[in-house]
């Protein structure tokens, strides 16, 4: 099952630098790994963020986005 997943911060409050960024996207993957799925493709703006999922077949979309988030 591929994602495309794309969620807002608090406010669409300008957090996401791309210092931060660099770091965010690599740990957002971890998670998506542990539930044993894997992120395809990371990016986004300062106030959002999109991702590119492959899910595991057995994982609820809702559930794998509560880890996330």
């Amino acid at each position: 099952l591929l994602l495309h997943i794309v969620f807002a911060t608090k406010a669409r409050t300008p957090w996401i630098t791309p210092s931060l960024s660099a770091r965010l996207y690599p740990y957002i993957g971890g998670i998506i790994r542990d539930r044993k799925g894997s992120l395809l493709e990371a990016g986004g703006m300062p106030d959002h963020a999109h991702l590119f999922i492959r899910c595991h077949p057995n994982e609820r979309v809702s559930e794998l986005m509560q880890y996330v988030k």
